[in-house]
């Protein structure tokens, strides 16, 4: 699904039924290590974004970047 700064592959764990949630996956990429979010993607994407604890290795990294664009 996608890929974090910190080094992790983003997946979506796609429900069991209609009324089971989905779920994010975080996996690193040079380790069999992963965890489980209860959230949809869009909610990990905003934690992310704000600088959450939402990826396997810990990082000052996480957040956007602006640049000033004449």
């Amino acid at each position: 699904m996608a890929t974090a700064t910190t080094g992790e592959a983003v997946f979506l764990q796609v429900p069991e039924t209609p009324a089971t949630p989905w779920r994010v996956v975080v996996q690193e990429f040079d380790s069999p290590a992963w965890t489980r979010y209860e959230m949809t993607f869009g909610e990990w994407l905003l934690a992310y974004l704000k600088g959450r604890d939402v990826t396997l290795c810990s990082r000052d990294r996480a957040g956007p970047s602006y640049a000033f664009l004449p």
